[in-house]
């Protein structure tokens, strides 16, 4: 089991890991006016656009660091389902609901060609603050922890590393 506090822990303990972000996940239902579908949403902090290639189309953001301070209901969505709940209107500055919760939409990922897929494309996620997923969920665990090594070559080290600093083999 891993706590939010994990991250910030191995990102303080390990000098190899470059970026690092706790991880929530669950299935959410989306709905914009008559619209609904049911999509992976993580809940994740600002470094999670870099480590994972999630980079906004042009007037729109990825989350910040105010956001996660201030738990605010803003969403990140992916090309997909974008375009599944908006057809062609433009997402940014919008409200959906997510599982009857009101966010605003503050971006929307540019389309990407995947190589690998973890949990389902990226292009069908939504993406909040992890603070404001846990204050709505109340999850005490996350799901995961994402690290980005300092060294790519030295992934296989840093695991090691990073199961010796949790404490677990």
């Amino acid at each position: 089991e891993l706590f939010e506090e994990d991250a910030d822990m191995l990102k303080t303990a390990i000098p190899a890991i470059d970026m690092v972000s706790p991880q929530y996940r669950k299935t959410v239902q989306l709905t914009y006016g008559k619209t609904s579908g049911n999509t992976e949403c993580e809940g994740v902090n600002p470094n999670f656009e870099e480590m994972r290639r999630m980079f906004p189309t042009a007037g729109g953001r990825f989350l910040n660091e105010v956001d996660v301070a201030r738990q605010r209901r803003v969403l990140v969505l992916g090309s997909k389902i974008a375009k599944d709940l908006f057809g062609d209107e433009d997402p940014v500055g919008k409200t959906v609901m997510v599982d009857n919760i009101p966010f605003v939409v503050v971006g929307v990922m540019q389309a990407k060609i995947q190589t690998s897929i973890n949990n389902g494309p990226d292009d069908e996620r939504a993406i909040v603050p992890y603070t404001t997923f846990r204050t709505i969920y109340g999850d005490t665990y996350v799901n995961s922890i994402v690290v980005r090594p300092v060294d790519p070559d030295a992934q296989e080290q840093l695991t090691k590393e990073i199961y010796r600093v949790l404490g677990r083999k």
